[in-house]
C-alpha cells in the first residue's frame, strides 16, 4: 500500500513541475518576441544617439552631399532617372546641395562627375580644398558652372564633352581641339564658365569689321579664327561670353547687295543701235566706240552714214553720251542721231547675219 502510495505521488509531481515552470516564465521571464522587440528597440536608440553628433542628412534628403572633411566622399544624391535622360545631355531632375569644409579638390570632383553620370578625367587634381556651403539646390549643370567659376580663379577649367568630364590647367592656354563645339541653339544647355567653340555666321557683314568689333569682349583665353570661304567666323571663350558677342553681330548692320551685282545676276540682253554720224569722221568714232565698249560691236555703213551698235541697254546709254560730245560744235543737221531696232533672240550667227547686212 505505501508501495502504491508513493508512485501516486511522484507521477503528480511529475505533472505539476511544467506548470510551475511556465508560472516562473510568466512571472520574470521575456518571451523571444519581447527579446527581439526590445532588440530592435535598443539598435534603433543607438543609432539615433550615434546619428545626432555626426551632421550627416537623414534617409528622408533626396539632395546631395553633406559636411565632409579630410578623406571623405560625399555619397550620391537621389533623384532622377539617367536612363530617361536624352544621350549626351544631363540628369534635369536631380538636385544637389554644397556642404563642404576643407574637402581634397579630388573628392570633389569625383562626387560632381557621379552625380552627373559623366566619368572624370584628369592627370593631377588643383591644389587645395574646397570650401563652400550653401543651401540652395542646383540642377547638374549648374553645380558644375558653380565649381567651374571656382577653379577659373585657381587657372583651371572642366571641359564637358560627350560623357566625359575633364579637369584642363590653363597654365598653357586652351587647347582649341579639346573643346566641344556647340551650335547657338545648344549654348543655352551651358553654363556662363564652360569653355566651348562657336561658329557665328556673319553674313554681308565684313568678317575684320566683325573681328574687330567683337575683340574686346573676349576673355583671356579667348581665340578668334575667320572662316571666310563659309562667311563664319570661329570663336573659342566661355559659353556667357558667346551669348553677348551673339548679340553684338546681330546688331552690326549688313551691307547692301550693290546695283552693280543685281545686274549680274541678271544679265542685260543685246540690243542693236544705229547712229546717224552726221558730220562726223566714222573712222574716228568707230575707233573710239571700240576703245570704249570692248564687248559691244560697231559696223559702219557708208551708204547711210550710220554706225549700227550692238549693245546692252547700258552700253547705248553711254554710247549716246559719246556720241552727243562728238556732235558739239557740229551744225544742226548733221549731228548724228539714235535709232533702236529691238531683235528677237537670235543665235550668235543669225546675229552677225543681221549686222553683215547692214554694213553692206
Amino acid at each position: 500500500m505505501s508501495a502504491i502510495r508513493f508512485m501516486v505521488g511522484v507521477v503528480v509531481l511529475s505533472l505539476l513541475a511544467p506548470v510551475a515552470a511556465s508560472g516562473q516564465q510568466a512571472d520574470g521571464a521575456t518571451s523571444p518576441a519581447d527579446s527581439a522587440t526590445a532588440e530592435a528597440g535598443n539598435t534603433e536608440s543607438t543609432s539615433t544617439e550615434r546619428a545626432e553628433p555626426s551632421g550627416q542628412p537623414t534617409p528622408s534628403e533626396t539632395s546631395a552631399s553633406p559636411e565632409t572633411t579630410g578623406d571623405e566622399t560625399p555619397p550620391a544624391a537621389t533623384g532622377g532617372d539617367p536612363a530617361s535622360e536624352a544621350p549626351g545631355s544631363l540628369p534635369s531632375k536631380r538636385r544637389l546641395k554644397f556642404s563642404f569644409r576643407h574637402t581634397r579638390w579630388i573628392d570633389v570632383l569625383e562626387w560632381l562627375a557621379q552625380q552627373s553620370d559623366l566619368s572624370l578625367v584628369l592627370d593631377a587634381p588643383p591644389p587645395g580644398s574646397f570650401n563652400y556651403s550653401d543651401s540652395r539646390e542646383y540642377t547638374p549643370r549648374e553645380a558644375i558652372d558653380l565649381v567651374n567659376g571656382v577653379l577659373a580663379s585657381k587657372g583651371y577649367t572642366l571641359v564637358r564633352r560627350e560623357r566625359m568630364l575633364t579637369v584642363v590647367s590653363l597654365a598653357g592656354g586652351v587647347p582649341r581641339t579639346m573643346l566641344p563645339r556647340v551650335s547657338l541653339e545648344e549654348l543655352d544647355q551651358r553654363g556662363d564658365f564652360e569653355m566651348v567653340s562657336v561658329a557665328f555666321p556673319v553674313g554681308n557683314r565684313k568678317i575684320d569689321a566683325v573681328i574687330k568689333e567683337i575683340q574686346v569682349l573676349l576673355g583671356p583665353y579667348g581665340q578668334i579664327a575667320p572662316l571666310p570661304a563659309s562667311g563664319q567666323i570661329l570663336v573659342t571663350d566661355r559659353a556667357g561670353i558667346m551669348r553677348t558677342i551673339g548679340a553684338v553681330i546681330e546688331s552690326i548692320p549688313e551691307a547692301r547687295p550693290s546695283r552693280r551685282s543685281s545686274r549680274d545676276s541678271h544679265p542685260e540682253k543685246p540690243e542693236l543701235g544705229v547712229y546717224a554720224l552726221g558730220g562726223s569722221d566714222p573712222d574716228a568714232a568707230l575707233e573710239t566706240l571700240k576703245a570704249l565698249f570692248e564687248d559691244a560691236r560697231f559696223v559702219y555703213d557708208p551708204e547711210t552714214h550710220h554706225i549700227n551698235a550692238y549693245a546692252t541697254p547700258t552700253q547705248h546709254a553711254a554710247i549716246t553720251q559719246v556720241f552727243e560730245q562728238m556732235k558739239s560744235g557740229l551744225p544742226e543737221g548733221n549731228r548724228p542721231t539714235l535709232e533702236v531696232y529691238p531683235l528677237p533672240d537670235l543665235d550668235p550667227a543669225a546675229r552677225q547675219n543681221v549686222l553683215n547686212n547692214l554694213a553692206v
